[in-house]
């Protein structure tokens, strides 16, 4: 079964014309380096996507950061950053785009959340990658750190890699997270599609202390009352008013907000088994 699904995913990237996925990946990074730093205001908005993140940097920047766009043909998938002033000293409404030769790879529907923390840190997590042909997927586990800088009316930053330990989440899209605390994180939910037809979607709880850099896997009740199902796609929103609560494990202790969780999907997937030759169908 191995060597005919490896065969079929060799035709069907031989018939789109396009490398393995991974090997997009990396291609993208490599011509990412060779970019030099740079921030240019914009004549035009960002061009139209889907799946992006838009989040308040500060009082008065609001930040896009990746996304994707389907003509019809073929995926483009972004990692561009934007930011826009809302007031202050640029007109509203001026876009400027900052380029980078450290900043994550390309992708969409994943999450960001910024932490009022050394003047601000965006922490983006997960999210997928899909080939222009949509013949492959892949799903990032990774978690980085941008680092904001705001002078003059103007944001400059710069991006890293954030190395964690602990229980970190797995590779996943479609998830949420949210700023439960000055300094906590957590991540709830999501899918894993590996592009050959088998799909996870998950309903597993992680908390990152950004401090400690450490992620912690949040046990909850299993016996479904208390426990959302597998999701994708919902939204999430902190309960500051209720106040926070610890979560305790055999090396720290970390302590967040309570969520409220909305919404979201699963999608499940139909085989037909069609009868071939003189057999009859059913």
């Amino acid at each position: 079964a191995a060597k005919a699904d490896a065969k079929a995913k060799a035709k069907r990237l031989a018939d789109a014309g396009e490398d393995d996925v991974r090997q997009l990946v990396k291609a993208r990074v490599r011509r990412d380096k060779a970019r030099p730093n740079a921030d240019e205001r914009c004549e035009k908005p960002p061009a139209a996507r889907a799946a992006a993140v838009f989040v308040a940097l500060d009082a008065h920047t609001l930040c896009l950061f990746g996304g994707e766009h389907y003509d019809g043909r073929r995926v483009t998938v972004y990692n561009e950053m934007y930011t826009v002033q809302c007031d202050g000293a640029a007109p509203l409404g001026a876009w400027t785009l900052h380029s980078r030769s450290v900043v994550p790879p390309p992708r969409a529907a994943h999450q960001a959340v910024v932490l009022p923390r050394r003047g601000g840190e965006m922490y983006v997590f997960g999210g997928e990658y899909t080939s222009p042909s949509q013949a492959q997927f892949y799903h990032y586990g990774d978690l980085w750190l941008y680092r904001v800088s705001t002078k003059a009316g103007s944001v400059r930053g710069v991006w890293e890699e954030v190395a964690t330990t602990g229980a970190a989440p797995s590779p996943r899209s479609g998830h949420r997270m949210s700023a439960a605390g000055h300094s906590t994180i957590v991540v709830f939910g999501g899918f894993f599609d590996d592009g050959d037809r088998r799909v996870q979607y998950m309903n597993d709880c992680y908390v990152l202390d950004v401090e400690k850099c450490v992620w912690v896997a949040v046990k909850v009740d299993s016996s479904g009352v208390s426990t959302p199902p597998p999701r994708s796609g919902f939204c999430i929103a902190p309960l500051h008013a209720i106040g926070a609560a610890a979560t305790t494990t055999a090396t720290t202790t970390i302590t967040a907000t309570p969520l409220a969780l909305w919404g979201g999907f699963v999608k499940t997937l139909e085989v037909v088994e069609r009868g071939g030759g003189g057999g009859g169908g059913g």
